[in-house]
């Protein structure tokens, strides 16, 4: 979790079963993948700090995990935060109705080093 100055939770990120969405693409076979989850608290979306806050949590997740990809589950209507991982190299590559409610989720990956 991310605290500002007065002890607020204002982010957090989870990682692995924890960031998996019911009935998204979540093969447990696959060890080199590490599905990532992120919250920003509302009174901070829209002040430009979506870009490091999630590269910061990448960075985090490559030092403690070593994976081969990344893979994120995003609500289809926020496109705020799909742009965010976009941008920072994620590729859509599934599309889902969660499990319960039918809400629409996409998936997007991409490599951890995605520089190579």
């Amino acid at each position: 979790a991310v605290k500002d100055e007065s002890g607020q939770t204002i982010g957090y990120c989870c990682f692995g079963k924890e960031a998996r969405v019911p009935g998204g693409d979540n093969n447990d076979t696959e060890p080199l993948v590490v599905d990532v989850g992120i919250g920003l608290h509302p009174g901070m979306v829209g002040r430009g700090l979506g870009m490091a806050f999630v590269d910061t949590i990448l960075r985090f997740a490559i030092e403690e995990f070593n994976p081969g990809r990344f893979r994120v589950s995003i609500a289809e209507f926020n496109k705020r935060s799909q742009r965010t991982f976009l941008k920072l190299g994620f590729v859509e590559t599934y599309s889902f109705n969660r499990d319960g409610d039918g809400m629409r989720f996409v998936q997007l990956e991409r490599k951890a080093n995605w520089s190579d």
